[in-house]
């Protein structure tokens, strides 16, 4: 467990869909660029219309977010801290805290 959370690990798009086929996660960590061929917001796309809550990361920070603005977005590196306040914040489970504010330079969905 981190942060109160229980970790599942998929190395590629593929392998995430899997296992979220196998075992329902209560939100995934997501990143932006995938070697696999889908994209991140590909990806996050299908786990959301899955009713999965998603937390993108990136390791950038363009001037606009390039349609990622329903998403909680941390741009990496972040604090640990701020990944799990995203993840609360994306489950319903807490208010967006100082630490992911300032980590992820944005407000999350529905904050």
């Amino acid at each position: 467990m981190r942060g109160g959370f229980e970790v599942l690990e998929a190395a590629s798009a593929r392998d995430a869909l899997e296992t979220v086929e196998r075992q329902r996660p209560a939100a995934a960590v997501v990143d932006l660029k995938l070697a696999d061929g889908m994209t991140g917001p590909g990806l996050a796309e299908t786990l959301g219309q899955r009713g999965i809550p998603v937390v993108v990361t990136k390791g950038y920070a363009p001037a606009h977010l390039d349609g990622l603005e329903r998403w909680p977005v941390l741009v990496k590196p972040f604090d640990p801290e701020a990944l799990v306040a995203a993840l609360r914040s994306a489950i319903g489970d807490g208010p967006a805290t100082p630490a992911y504010r300032q980590a992820s330079g944005t407000s999350p969905v529905g904050g």
